[in-house]
């Protein structure tokens, strides 16, 4: 069985013990895996040179040829160490390299000011490279990511459990919480550092153990700390909102996110460089519950709100936040279409898709979905408007860019095709080209059987199945 390759940068400053303890962890995970399912875990423990000195290089080589990635920062980052940092994740994700998952986890320093710098930096990465760093004050932090990133590539991790302060692998400890250096007491006290409650929730979240995990939260949300400090007062009612809209308890996550959204707006006033992405995340998420429940102009007023804060952000800082003023258009141009403003509608996904088009030229792998996605978006949209070219022209484009990125991960995007010939298909009948549009609908239900239980791939066969009814049925 081919093993798991994990490679691990670390800092030159990252203490010996931390290291030691990293090694054992990972041979621990090690043996679990192996004696379990026979999956060995191979991992480079490596510390970096200083910038300039080939460091990024080798680290670029390495992460190649890994299957897992985990980047260490101390508390401070040279701008040159970050400069680096970014080349080398630009060339990871270039169309043909390796797919690998990247971790890069940053020791929180102390300082408001050092750690704002940091913050910043961590959105920077998040919105240019779609990586989102995790900050980290204990070396147990980095093992739960760890264990958080290995479940996402082996099943096998489906088996980790967090219980009485103890994460378990299989049923055997993988990682005891109470040597985590920043816990008091774990699992005998509510005394859990806010920023390692939120990576415990994690687990319990993927778990689908809400009712802890919303147990837990509640209690934070009780502590007189996490009240005090409205940084993490608010993170801590976003992600309790944002679990209790897992379970539909909407009523009760409500309330939640709009005091958190108030709280980030507030923060926002102070430091708008760190908070006004978190005031337009809040208010995505906010109304994206509102749309489930049909509540469509509270919705739409909420991702106005954010599209304008993407639309500042991105003028002063084009290459981190173009790709979120983008999706801000899409997500908006979606509410708007439902409220049966379609002037808007299309404004919107028009601006879109020239924003996706720029963007998957400097980062095709990340944005050529986007693209297609909203090609389609698009396409659904002036269907009725007797616009049949470039309707036609729309969903071949996307058919087009499915096809291409097939070629790299053909499960992913079957539905994806199935669609957009079925709408090639209904264009073809539409314009009178019966042999075009039989040959479009036939694609689409080959593709469609490949994934039946897929509602969009179920959808497909059971339309093309009433259309051979209808046809049968015709007179000659």
């Amino acid at each position: 069985m081919k093993p798991i390759k994990v490679y691990i940068s670390v800092p030159a400053a990252q203490p010996e013990t931390e290291r030691v303890a990293l090694t054992e962890f990972l041979s621990r995970i090690g043996r679990i895996l192996y004696r379990d399912y026979g999956i060995r875990i191979e991992a480079e423990l490596a510390e970096r040179t200083a910038p300039g000195a080939g460091g990024a290089r080798e680290m670029l080589q390495a992460m190649r040829q890994s299957d897992l990635a985990a980047i260490l920062f101390g508390p401070s980052v040279s701008k040159a160490e970050a400069r680096e940092y970014e080349a080398v994740l630009a060339r990871v994700r270039e169309p043909g390299a390796k797919r690998l998952l990247v971790r890069t986890l940053i020791r929180t320093p102390a300082g408001e000011r050092a750690e704002a710098v940091l913050r910043k930096w961590a959105q920077a990465l998040a919105f240019k490279y779609g990586q989102r760093p995790a900050f980290y004050s204990g070396i147990g932090t980095v093992m739960l990511q760890l264990l958080l990133s290995l479940r996402l590539l082996e099943p096998a991790f489906a088996e980790l459990s967090a219980e009485n302060g103890i994460c378990l692998l299989n049923g055997r400890e993988a990682l005891s919480l109470n040597d985590v250096a920043e816990l008091d007491e774990v699992g005998q006290s509510d005394e859990i550092p806010p920023q390692f409650a939120l990576d415990l929730l994690q687990i319990l979240t993927q778990r689908e153990d809400y009712g802890r995990a919303i147990s837990l939260a509640e209690r934070l949300l009780d502590r007189e700390d996490v009240a005090a400090d409205p940084k993490t007062h608010a993170q801590m009612l976003y992600l309790t909102a944002v679990l209790l809209g897992e379970i539909e308890m909407f009523d009760a996550a409500e309330p939640m996110f709009l005091q958190a959204l108030d709280i980030f707006r507030s923060l926002a006033g102070e430091d708008p460089d760190i908070y006004l992405p978190e005031v337009a995340d809040c208010c995505e998420m906010l109304a994206l519950h509102y749309g489930f429940y049909n509540r469509l102009k509270e919705a739409e007023a909420l991702l106005s709100e954010g599209l304008e804060i993407f639309r500042s952000l991105a003028a002063k800082d084009p290459e981190t936040f173009s790709p979120g003023l983008a999706e801000a258009c899409g997500s908006l141009a979606l509410v708007c279409k439902e409220l049966g403003d379609r002037t808007r509608a299309e404004a919107l996904y028009r601006e879109s898709l020239e924003r996706f088009r720029l963007l998957a030229q400097v980062a095709p792998e990340r944005f050529l979905p986007h693209l297609a996605g909203t090609c389609d978006e698009l396409a659904c949209l002036i269907t009725d408007t007797g616009r049949r070219k470039e309707e036609e022209a729309l969903y071949l484009e996307a058919l087009e860019l499915w096809r291409r990125l097939s070629a790299e991960d053909p499960d992913r995007y079957v539905a994806d095709i199935a669609r957009a010939c079925f709408h090639l298909g209904v264009v073809y009948s539409g314009t009178d080209r019966p042999q075009a549009a039989d040959a479009m609908f036939a694609e689409a239900l080959e593709t469609a059987k490949q994934k039946p239980k897929d509602p969009y791939c179920a959808d497909i066969i059971k339309s093309l199945a009433d259309r051979r009814t209808k046809q049968k049925g015709d007179p000659v």
